[in-house]
């Protein structure tokens, strides 16, 4: 390449000669030239930086420092109010909730997980059978349903500073004991 005149948009990348070459190097093309990116430190992930105009090596933490795994029970007979569920020890931004009814007749299963993202709340409910869960006016955190409508349902209202907020619903005659295992990370 010690052709000046060398045609910068043809060439083969055998042709390269870049000074202090050092195995994981790369070279990005920053709109006029082609600038070498020295490799990043272990564990490293490559990103785009804040101007969006280059990548860069950056340190990506998983962001969850808390963790917190607790049992919660609900009976179900009680009338539909909202419960504060609290002793978390710090705000939740990720977590799972595995439920479980027993009745006289069967067992019942709901599995869900719910995230916050700066001030929003986001959901996915999955039920036994395998199909997702949609409830009316809010984030599905665990439904059981019996034939004829009489159902148990909560929506997650908010994640709080020591746990979180649940508005119950009950529809109908219903009974039993909920058991519900809750995975929090914050």
């Amino acid at each position: 390449m010690g052709n000046s005149a060398l045609d910068k948009t043809n060439f083969a990348a055998s042709d390269l000669q870049i000074p202090s070459q050092v195995q994981g190097d790369m070279l990005y093309f920053d709109g006029s030239n082609w600038v070498k990116l020295a490799k990043g430190t272990a564990l490293q992930q490559l990103r785009t930086n804040a101007g969006l105009t280059a990548p860069e090596w950056a340190t990506i933490s998983s962001g969850y420092t808390n963790i917190k795994r607790t049992n919660l029970t609900r009976d179900r007979s009680t009338a539909s109010n909202t419960v504060s569920y609290t002793g978390f020890g710090f705000e939740p931004k990720l977590i799972f909730v595995n439920a479980s009814m027993v009745t006289e007749n069967n067992i019942n299963h709901s599995t869900s997980q719910h995230a916050k993202v700066g001030a929003v709340l986001g959901s996915t409910s999955m039920t036994r059978d395998g199909n997702v869960n949609a409830y009316d006016g809010g984030i599905a955190w665990a439904t059981f349903r019996k034939n004829g409508g009489d159902h148990t349902g909560s929506v997650l209202d908010s994640m709080d500073s020591d746990g979180v907020t649940v508005t119950w619903e009950q529809t109908g005659s219903v009974t039993g004991e909920l058991r519900m295992q809750v995975l929090a990370l914050g």
